[in-house]
């Protein structure tokens, strides 16, 4: 139904594709608060194939993807709260506002406290990809984000500390790579200042675990 709905960038007409976009948007917010586990799981599962195969209109329609993601992260299966958030990820990374996520900062908090290991291994995985992404100028959003990590690198499980350092290391190789890229700008020092900070949280976390 939702290729039919919303065919891969390129097999249909722009008015029609744009058209069938929004109903299979529709149809997929509607199906992750179903009352059923799997029908969520698969309503996660089309989000993503709708990031991929519409990749080019779908910002679109992400705020309202993304506030239905959110809806099911409280969910009582991990599985679902899993699959919500993976399909998250792939709403922000498509062009979900970066406000929106900011709104929503405390439903999306609950998870580095998640009962499941992979849920929060999950998570440090989004996370670590949208610090990755999220433009520089917006500290108070990459603040709260690299708070949600430096959470997760300290939890109870090897494997997902392993994720959140990872996920850390990896966007701070893309922030420090594209803030020299860039030379120096007007916002230079702020740039500097903003990783300078990260750094500074990273570091100061790290001394005082090993202590």
């Amino acid at each position: 139904l939702l290729k039919r709905l919303a065919p891969v960038d390129g097999d249909a007409p722009p008015s029609a594709a744009a058209a069938g976009l929004e109903d299979a948007s529709a149809v997929c917010a509607s199906l992750l608060v179903d009352a059923f586990a799997d029908v969520r799981r698969e309503a996660a599962a089309a989000v993503r194939f709708l990031c991929s195969a519409r990749a080019t209109v779908v910002h679109l329609h992400a705020e309202r993807l993304l506030l239905a993601c959110i809806g099911s992260l409280r969910h009582q299966h991990a599985r679902v709260r899993r699959a919500a958030l993976e399909a998250a990820g792939d709403v922000v990374a498509a062009g979900a506002p970066w406000t929106c996520v900011l709104e929503n900062a405390d439903s999306l908090a609950v998870l580095v406290d998640d009962r499941h290991q992979g849920v929060r291994e999950c998570a440090a995985g989004v996370f670590g990809r949208w610090l990755g992404v999220a433009p520089q100028d917006l500290d108070e959003l990459r603040s709260v984000i690299v708070h949600w990590l430096l959470t997760l690198l300290g939890d109870e499980h090897e494997v997902v500390r392993a994720k959140a350092l990872e996920a850390i290391d990896s966007a701070a190789v893309l922030y420090v790579g594209a803030s020299r890229s860039e030379g120096m700008t007007e916002n230079s020092d702020a740039t500097d200042c903003c990783a300078a900070n990260e750094a500074m949280l990273i570091t100061e976390y790290a001394a005082n675990t090993n202590g």
